[in-house]
């Protein structure tokens, strides 16, 4: 979906004003806008009435905008979409929804949120119940979820390799709704709210001079569900006995929270979530204590030894991290006490349910550990192994074994149906980054046929020579490999796995890869990241990768196409360049797009760092996917539009995976044109352009099919204003790009985009 850039939105809201001041106190209500089509003409509706609209009188109606929303008495300039946003919302016919949709207005809207964090805050509220008692919580959870994007509520911002939405965002607009909405019914309150109301949902977005927040002392706490912090908690964290019925504890960004309060913490029989800062630096072993948590969250902290009785926490489902486990006890104890406890730890692991352990130190020690004990442990899906040692052979040897026996039996534990088990394994802190360990799991007589339940693969570290680990697990569906050189041998026999959708090569150099005609039959989405100052490309040939649509070439020093060819490529949708490659480069993949029958989107990319901000991390090793600091990339401005020049932002194609939900265009709306502002000739809209573009009336949701070469355009995108699919939207003469909800979206934008690349405006239809 496109929306408008920061100079369109603008043009359109300010209406050609540009003074410094009415700039920059406007600059928050635009970002609340998000390029929105109608939420930008609301605005200019509401500044016209205003003789000399100023910055102060933006930062007011930025603070009341929530309420224009919400309120069927409201401001009539914002009707318009205020009903759009009241029917996307009361569309939602089941209730446990609508109440997901609300609680996402605790989070701030300045950065994407999560996919896991959302779900399993959900989970531990209670908020993905079902009466079918044949779905699991978690699967209501993710059609939830999943319900909320196809109606783009809330926007796709990453994807997983295999499409799937990893993070997300709310329409700022959306964002406002939502909060205020949600504070009138009382299912959620800040800290400067009156302190005389009932609080549920209590958020703290406070700093460290922040003296509003002393409010929640006189408020009552005991019904509070959960408390989320972003800054200075103040007197919020004062006193955790107040905290009765508490589930959810987001402390992650909270910056005075210490293990002084992890002690009071382990006192809230009732707490599910849990997720604390990088002043904390020890669990104590009254976490015992919490026995109905389910989620544990430490990659924030500098917690690096991890008490064994967080393991035998009865419902404990994720815990992430990175850490070892206690044994300070052992080695003083006698042989027979060191026996007891062995068993008794092997008794524990067994009855764990931890389903995601991401992640926990392996090293050389003989002294029971995560790697020792995980063969114990039945329901892992997700692993993270950090492998540490020293250049002791012995050591090594050891720690080869424990690694042999733990992997062996988690890679051959039969799974459910349509479950997913991913290992992410990090050899890099082995003398030489080994991986040779792994070749002692391949089964030594050829003729013995073993089945192997793993999905998804990572592994940092040496792969010089061929891990023939990597061979035997046919049945992956996603791979990701990181070393200084990868071998040809290694990539010939990854090119043959018929299941394989996902492909990541990290390395400084890739030299003699061939991708042969007939090979990667299934694989939809290729990243390369060639760290070498003149990187080659593989070599592409005519009937290799039938069904690729992603190409990302991470790649700093990328010199032209470096010796690979999209023209093969038949169902290529998009490609994703680095931001810093060289303009000549550029223009080459773009005119490679150009002359491609599909025309390719060309994409830069940003990190999830620069999203979320420059915060330290403290533990930065900790789970980098788990939160949500992985290197994968999140697209931003169009490529053919130089920096600091109006653009239209994409989302691109790899987030539209998901099934749409079908919207027709109701053609017979007809409304008032506005009042264009004195002396602005570039604020004048046509008014044809309001009825398509701004606006979509609803009207009963009816799941279509996807085709394979469509973009199903979800319901509120279209109400509230996308733009056709061009390089660049003029904001005088928009150029309509509609199709039924059975059309197929992208012919209009191939259309379209080959009309301009021949100088050519398209007709209005």
């Amino acid at each position: 979906m496109r929306t408008l850039g920061m100079r369109d939105s603008m043009t359109i809201a300010l209406g050609g004003r540009c003074t410094a001041e009415l700039v920059q106190g406007s600059e928050t209500l635009l970002k609340k806008c998000g390029g929105l089509p109608l939420a930008l003409v609301s605005v200019a509706r509401q500044l016209s009435g205003e003789d000399e609209p100023t910055g102060q009188f933006c930062s007011e109606l930025c603070s009341k905008l929530g309420s224009y929303l919400e309120r069927e008495d409201g401001e009539p300039n914002f009707a318009r979409l205020r009903d759009v946003l009241m029917d996307s919302y009361t569309s939602l016919s089941d209730l446990t929804v609508r109440t997901c949709l609300l609680y996402l207005g605790i989070f701030p809207n300045d950065r994407p949120l999560r996919k896991n964090v959302i779900i399993r805050r959900w989970l531990a509220e209670g908020y993905a119940r079902s009466e079918d008692i044949t779905l699991s919580e978690q699967s209501v959870a993710n059609e939830n979820f999943k319900t909320l994007i196809d109606r783009n509520i809330v926007l796709p911002f990453k994807t997983r390799k295999n499409a799937e939405v990893k993070m997300c965002k709310t329409h700022g607009i959306m964002h406002e709704f939502l909060l205020h909405r949600a504070m009138c019914e009382k299912f959620i309150m800040c800290s400067h709210a009156p302190s005389n109301q009932i609080v549920r949902h209590l958020f703290v977005h406070g700093d460290a001079n922040d003296t509003k927040s002393t409010m929640t002392l006189k408020t009552d706490l005991s019904r509070v569900r959960s408390l989320t912090v972003r800054g200075n908690a103040g007197s919020a964290i004062s006193d955790f006995a107040k905290y009765k019925l508490i589930r959810v504890l987001d402390l992650e960004e909270c910056t005075d929270v210490n293990d002084s309060h992890v002690r009071k913490i382990c006192k809230l029989w009732n707490l599910r979530y849990l997720s604390l800062s990088c002043n904390v630096k020890n669990l104590p072993k009254e976490i015992a204590k919490l026995k109905l948590l389910e989620t544990l969250v430490l990659s924030k902290t500098v917690v690096n030894v991890l008490p064994v009785e967080v393991i035998g926490l009865p419902c404990l489902t994720n815990l992430i991290g990175k850490f070892k486990l206690s044994d300070q006890d052992w080695t003083s104890s006698s042989n027979l006490e060191r026996q007891s406890k062995n068993g008794g730890l092997e008794d524990l692991f067994r009855k764990s349910k931890l389903e995601t352990l991401a992640g926990f130190v392996g090293d050389g020690s003989h002294s029971q550990g995560f790697l020792q004990l995980m063969v114990h442990m039945k329901n892992l899906k997700k692993v993270k192994i950090w492998c540490q040692s020293t250049a002791d052979v012995g050591d090594n040897n050891h720690l080869n074994a424990e690694l042999v026996k733990a992997i062996g039996q988690y890679i051959k534990t039969p799974m459910g149906a349509g479950d997913a088990r991913s290992l992410s394994i990090d050899f890099q802190g082995v003398p030489g980054g080994s991986l040779n360990a792994l070749q002692d799991l391949c089964p030594h007589n050829t003729f013995l046929q073993e089945t192997y339940y793993l999905s998804s693969l990572k592994l940092h570290g040496s792969l010089s020579t061929y891990p023939g680990f990597v061979g035997m697990l046919s049945g992956l569906t996603e791979l990701c490999l990181s070393s200084a050189t990868i071998s040809v041998d290694l990539l010939f026999m990854i090119s043959a796995m018929p299941f394989l959708l996902y492909l990541k090569l990290i390395a400084d150099e890739i030299v003699g890869f061939v991708i042969k005609g007939g090979t990667y039959q299934s694989l939809r989405r290729l990243c390369f990241l060639v760290r070498n100052q003149n990187p080659v490309l593989p070599e592409v040939e005519e009937g290799a990768l039938p069904e690729l649509v992603s190409l990302q070439l991470l790649c700093k020093h990328l010199s032209g196409s470096s010796g690979i060819e999209i023209k093969h490529l038949r169902k290529l949708q998009e490609i994703e360049l680095h931001p810093e490659i060289s303009e000549p480069a550029r223009q080459e993949w773009e005119e490679a797009a150009r002359n491609h029958p599909n025309r390719p989107i060309i994409l830069p990319f940003i990190t999830v760092n620069d999203l979320v901000g420059n915060e330290t991390k403290k533990n930065p090793d900790a789970s980098a996917e788990e939160s949500g600091h992985e290197d994968v990339v999140i697209q931003g401005q169009l490529g053919d539009e130089a920096p600091g020049h109006s653009y239209v932002q994409h989302m691109p194609v790899s987030t539209c995976n998901n099934s749409g939900l079908s919207n027709e265009m109701d053609a017979a709306a007809h409304h008032e044109p506005m009042k264009s502002p004195a002396g602005t000739e570039e604020a004048t809209l046509e008014i044809a352009v309001d009825e398509h573009l701004l606006i979509e009336e609803s009207w009963k949701h009816t799941p279509v099919h996807r085709h394979e070469n469509s973009t199903i355009q979800p319901r509120t995108a279209a109400i509230l204003g996308s733009t056709s699919d061009h390089s660049r939207l003029k904001v005088k003469g928009v150029v309509r790009g509609t199709a039924s909800h059975k059309g197929n979206m992208l012919f209009f934008r191939n259309q379209h985009m080959r009309m301009e690349s021949r100088g050519v405006q398209p007709r209005r239809q």
